[in-house]
């Protein structure tokens, strides 16, 4: 489908291709198996049509086709990056860091998971009132990250 959607995007013909898929992404857990598969499809392109793509082009093109840009932009950029409507931003990671990922031991709707994440409020990331470029964060707010209006982030999840 995001190959079929490029070459509409180029005003290309679409060439038929044959995809082999082998993925270590777990399907619907929320950790953006979708988005792989739509970036790769764009890649494919990408790369059969000598790279003929800016990531800011896959960036639009992937965003079309999966409604936003939270799980496609990593894909593309790699990293940590945050994406509101109009832009994504790609932040530098401090190898200091450490990151994990939970993984349910069952599936999880995107539907069911965006209620959940609707009802919680995530802590905002902290810009200073005399920041020369929007949307450059300075750093991230400390404490507890989720909460369901004041109560803990345990009952985000209820």
């Amino acid at each position: 489908h995001s190959y079929k959607k490029t070459c509409e995007y180029k005003h290309d013909n679409v060439k038929p291709i044959k995809v082999n898929c082998i993925a270590n992404v777990p399907v619907s857990r929320g950790l953006g198996s979708s988005s792989c598969m739509i970036v790769g499809g764009i890649y494919a392109y990408h790369v059969l049509n000598n790279n003929c793509l800016s990531k800011e082009e896959m960036l639009e093109i992937a965003t079309e086709i999966e409604g936003h840009p939270d799980n496609v932009a990593p894909c593309i950029y790699g990293g940590l990056c945050v994406s509101s409507d109009n832009s994504t931003l790609k932040l530098k990671v401090s190898n200091k860091w450490h990151f994990g990922v939970f993984i349910p031991p069952y599936e999880v709707r995107t539907e069911d998971a965006r209620k959940i994440i609707t009802a919680c409020q995530i802590a905002p990331m902290i810009f200073p009132d005399d920041a020369k470029k929007p949307n450059k964060p300075t750093g991230v707010v400390h404490g507890t990250s989720i909460t369901n209006n004041g109560q803990s982030p345990n009952d985000c999840t209820k």
